[in-house]
């Protein structure tokens, strides 16, 4: 089940709060979405997808906390 979950961090000074919504996909890394939109502080913020082990993405303010969000993706999967 696809189900979106809330993320609480700081980064560079400043915290965060907001949600991942996993992106239904026909590919699946370990039965676990490869794709995820990203909301922090009521604002949209982009896409983050798994690519094996590295995460990428199109979006420059997901790139700055790109480790940050990554990690906040495995531990709810883990």
């Amino acid at each position: 089940m696809i189900t979106k979950f809330p993320i609480d961090f700081y980064f560079d000074g400043k915290h965060y709060r907001g949600e991942i919504k996993p992106l239904a996909t026909e590919k699946k890394l370990s039965r676990f979405p490869t794709i995820f939109q990203i909301y922090l502080n009521h604002t949209y913020r982009g896409e983050i997808k798994r690519r094996g082990f590295n995460w990428e993405t199109n979006s420059p303010a997901c790139a700055m906390m790109m480790d940050v969000l990554g990690n906040c993706i495995n531990d709810w999967y883990v």
